[in-house]
């Protein structure tokens, strides 16, 4: 097999939907080597693309690399609200409470601890 010409081709975005094709085709002499002229065309290719659209590498550092990211960051789970603070700040939610309607929405987590229960009971009377 002998071969004689090499041609390169590639296809670059330039805007959404938006794509230029550009290529080269290379007559090899006797002496050239098909792997180093395939080579060459593809940086021609890639030279006159550059060129001919400098704003579409004005933020790229180095063509055809992806941006580099920052080291992820391991944010610790956060430590559960002991019980007995959770229930003094329910009841105290419940004690805040100004409406019957706003009281209201804690009926049914009133039923789940006792103190919570007596403090309901007690605004839902203030309330009524």
């Amino acid at each position: 097999m002998i071969v004689d010409k090499i041609s390169y081709q590639k296809v670059f975005p330039i805007a959404p939907y938006i794509n230029e094709k550009i290529g080269v085709e290379i007559q090899l002499d006797e002496h050239d080597i098909p792997g180093e002229a395939l080579t060459h065309a593809k940086e021609l290719v890639e030279q006159w693309h550059k060129e001919a659209n400098p704003g579409l590498y004005l933020y790229q550092t180095v063509p055809f690399e992806p941006p580099v990211t920052a080291p992820t960051q391991v944010i610790p789970a956060e430590k559960p609200i002991p019980e007995d603070q959770r229930i003094e700040s329910l009841i105290a939610d419940i004690y805040s409470c100004g409406q019957l309607k706003v009281l209201e929405s804690y009926r049914l987590l009133a039923k789940t601890h006792p103190s919570l229960q007596q403090a309901y009971d007690e605004m839902l009377k203030k309330l009524s």
